[in-house]
């Protein structure tokens, strides 16, 4: 069963200009920038993903076919 997992954007510091922040990249769970980004504040940007729980549904997630790319038509 997988579990409903939040993840959000963030204003982190930027290390190229001390005291300023900037936006970034990617959306990351709350946990992530209170470790690595001191400082960091979230926007108001937010997505709920469905996470794998145990090994072996993480295991049949990544056996899974998947559809990339456009379709085509013949």
């Amino acid at each position: 069963m997988s579990k409903p997992t939040e993840f959000l954007r963030w204003y982190v510091p930027d290390e190229r200009k001390p005291g300023k922040l900037r936006l970034a990249r990617y959306h990351m769970t709350r946990e992530v920038p209170a470790e690595l980004f001191p400082g960091a504040f979230r926007t108001p940007s937010r997505e709920t993903r469905d996470l794998p729980e145990t090994e072996e549904e993480m295991r049949a997630y990544h056996a899974q076919p998947r559809q990339g790319g456009r379709a085509k038509e013949w």
